[in-house]
């Protein structure tokens, strides 16, 4: 296990592009109190986030409001396919008709939050926020486990995928279930136990435990907060992702400090997958 004291990941960067002083402040607030490192860009320097991987999700509030958005949008998507966007739309006229535009384009992956025109409250933006950046860490998570495990078979990966999806769904119950997420995938739970066991990867359940439990103490890292501080702000019952951190790590996540939970997560994972510990510390030193 890693001796660090110090983090592993950096604070996620999220571009802010809202012209509104107070809308802009709301939006940074929010990055902010969800663990993210919120860095304002002028509608010209988007053009930037596309060519470049600097940002980890965007906040935009469609400036300059004229039909170059629509486009702009689609280079961004077509250039960062799985980058977060948060359309943080104002009260415009033009605004309605681009986002009337864009449901009716092949841009998809985009969730829309109104400023505050109407009463909105910061938590509403924070909801969203809160997507975003579960969105964020689900990506890293993903690549992480695909370094780890390279040959998982292709039933395994859209499981876990879909678990992570699920997560980062901010309309989602996090009281996740094996049969809630597998419902509406057309995956019978039979040929996915056969396909996990045959990879030598825990069953369904333990597997969601585990990804869930990867996706906590990788989030807590990144932001700078304890588990259970990302377990409430991420909606997940506390009491559950406690058990699951003792069950999981054998009673050692009071020996530990909170930095050195996530080396522990992906150590303990990668045994319970049959992949030898110096490979997956190898890995860790490579994401340090």
């Amino acid at each position: 296990m890693s001796s660090r004291s110090s983090t592993r990941f950096h604070r996620p960067a999220i571009a802010v592009s809202v012209a509104d002083p107070g809308a802009m402040v709301h939006a940074h607030s929010a990055v902010e109190a969800l663990g993210g490192r919120p860095r304002h860009v002028s509608p010209v320097q988007l053009l930037q986030v596309a060519d470049g991987p600097e940002f980890a999700g965007l906040i935009y509030d469609l400036a300059p409001w004229n039909k170059s958005v629509v486009p702009l949008l689609g280079m961004l998507r077509q250039k960062h396919p799985d980058l977060p966007i948060l359309l943080y739309a104002p009260s415009r006229p033009e605004v309605s008709q681009a986002l009337l535009q864009l449901r009716h384009s092949d841009v998809t992956g985009l969730h829309v939050e109104y400023q505050d025109r109407a009463g909105r409250s910061l938590m509403a933006l924070r909801d969203h926020v809160r997507w975003l950046l579960a969105a964020v860490h689900a990506a890293k998570v993903t690549h992480l486990l695909q370094l780890l495990l390279p040959n998982m078979p292709g039933r395994a990966k859209g499981y876990v995928q879909r678990i992570l999806d699920r997560i980062a769904d901010s309309s989602a119950s996090r009281q996740l279930s094996v049969s809630s997420v597998l419902a509406g995938s057309n995956l019978p739970l039979r040929t996915l136990q056969y396909s996990l066991g045959a990879a030598g990867l825990p069953p369904p359940k333990i597997l969601l435990d585990w990804v869930t439990l990867l996706f906590a103490t990788l989030s807590a890292d990144v932001s700078r907060r304890t588990t259970m501080e990302v377990a409430r702000d991420f909606g997940f019952d506390t009491q559950r992702i406690n058990r699951l951190r003792r069950r999981l790590l054998h009673n050692a996540v009071g020996r530990i400090s909170p930095a050195q939970e996530f080396d522990m997560t992906f150590l303990a994972f990668a045994e319970a997958c049959s992949v030898s510990q110096r490979t997956a510390s190898t890995l860790l030193k490579w994401t340090g």
